[in-house]
């Protein structure tokens, strides 16, 4: 194949429009491969427009057709390689699988504590596959679920103020309490307004949750 040179012209025509025109226009107007513009353009230092450049890559990624990527993409209809060959893997790979019972090297066993991220003290309670919440719970529910039975819907045990602990000798029953949502938020909002009025919004909480409770106590009582 003969070998073709950038005459002057053509150089000085690049240098003008580059900037302005796109490359596959200009490959066209010079008779050129598009890559080939692109190569002189780099050489000479030219660049094109960011803007024009996001747009050209932009129609790229929608085009059905010039996108990079669809001879790679699976076709509809295809079929894989391992259809109706359930548990067939290649040789040599079962030299590496995990073996049935294979426990990570990050196994505990039940019973073991941590402190999470949010500096609760949390509890192995099982291995049961799935979430990390199906493993761990927190020290302080599990104390006043045993006491009171499932959490209701809507609600969330916590410390009462003051009684925050990692130590599990010192989360018992007397220092946690089940609240709705609503009220966690109420707590975590009056902080804002100082200690004193966060002491008075939270009295005026726990004052509603006696009256709530003997007004059930009285319920019962007819």
């Amino acid at each position: 194949m003969t070998r073709r040179y950038w005459t002057e012209s053509e150089v000085a025509w690049l240098r003008k429009r580059y900037s302005e025109v796109p490359a596959r226009i200009i490959a066209a107007t010079l008779d050129r491969d598009v890559q080939a513009i692109y190569r002189k353009a780099m050489q000479m230092g030219l660049k094109a427009p960011a803007e024009r450049v996001a747009k050209a890559a932009s129609e790229r990624m929608r085009s059905c057709v010039n996108h990079g990527g669809r001879a790679t993409q699976f076709k509809q209809g295809i079929v894989p390689w391992n259809t109706g060959r359930r548990g067939e893997t290649f040789e040599g790979s079962q030299y590496t699988q995990f073996k049935p019972g294979h426990r990570p090297q990050t196994w505990v066993p039940v019973g073991t504590y941590t402190v999470n991220p949010d500096g609760l003290l949390e509890q192995k309670v099982g291995d049961d596959p799935g979430p990390r919440t199906a493993r761990w719970k927190p020290v302080h529910r599990l104390v006043w679920e045993a006491a009171n039975g499932p959490m209701p819907a809507g609600h969330v045990v916590v410390f009462k103020p003051g009684r925050h602990s990692t130590d599990p000798e010192r989360i018992t029953l007397d220092a946690v309490e089940c609240i709705t949502r609503r009220e966690l938020m109420l707590r975590n909002t009056i902080h804002r307004y100082g200690p004193e009025v966060a002491d008075a919004m939270r009295l005026r909480a726990a004052l509603g949750r006696e009256l709530r409770e003997r007004a059930k106590e009285a319920e019962g009582h007819e």
